[in-house]
């Protein structure tokens, strides 16, 4: 995985309450689940 160019700000994400924001990070940044998640939403919105 490639790093932040220098200069460029992250973006931010308000995590809520109870939500263990490392975890969150670690199955966001699978691109399988990614991929998962992304069909997901695709078939919520066809509804």
């Amino acid at each position: 995985m490639k790093g932040a160019v220098d200069g460029q700000t992250a973006n931010t994400v308000a995590v809520p309450e109870g939500v263990d924001a490392d975890l969150l990070m670690k199955v966001l940044g699978n691109p399988e689940m990614a991929a998962l998640l992304t069909s997901l939403a695709k078939s919520l919105k066809a509804e």
